[in-house]
């Protein structure tokens, strides 16, 4: 029985620090920001009296109102809930000395050798691998603890592919 204490323990501890990574806390706030604006316009759709016409302005606006958040001022007030939601949850924030790091975070690991993320991935968001770390070309391992990083890593990218969805 004690075995399976200790599975779900190692698995809570492995989920536990998964969730408390900067990558993962600002992909689910920007993704929820995203799909809370779809889902309103999902529902509209869905609508038994929506019209072509209505249908058309919606997706429109839609499409205007992502291109209207990949301006700067929209990505800091993104970044500014990110550090927010750290704070409340006693994340620590790289840079940020308001925040401070109750649990230290684990070691990174020594790389042998370099490795190549596969090609059949290029075009999709991945946020962790199997035994891989995303690294650039020098082979040291990338960081996106800071805004810039996620902004063009993630929020822009997402919006570009919304937008480019929607054009179709």
């Amino acid at each position: 029985m004690s075995d399976e204490g200790d599975k779900w323990s190692v698995e809570a501890s492995g989920l536990y620090a998964h969730m408390t990574r900067m990558s993962f806390i600002t992909c689910v706030i920007v993704f929820e920001d995203i799909l809370r604006v779809i889902h309103v316009t999902h529902k509209a759709l869905q609508s038994s009296s929506c019209t072509l016409s209505e249908a058309a302005a919606l997706t429109d606006n839609l499409k205007a109102h992502f291109k209207s958040q990949r301006q700067a001022d929209t990505w800091s007030n993104m970044w500014g809930s990110v550090k927010q939601f750290c704070r409340d949850n006693n994340v620590p924030v790289p840079g940020d000395a308001d925040v401070e790091c109750q649990t230290p975070g684990p070691l990174a690991p020594k790389r042998k050798r370099a490795t190549k993320p596969p090609t059949s991935l290029d075009s999709f968001l991945v946020t962790t691998t199997l035994g891989q770390r995303e690294t650039d070309e020098s082979g040291a391992q990338r960081s996106q603890s800071d805004t810039a990083g996620f902004q063009q890593h993630l929020y822009l990218p997402v919006l570009d592919t919304l937008i480019n969805e929607l054009d179709r």
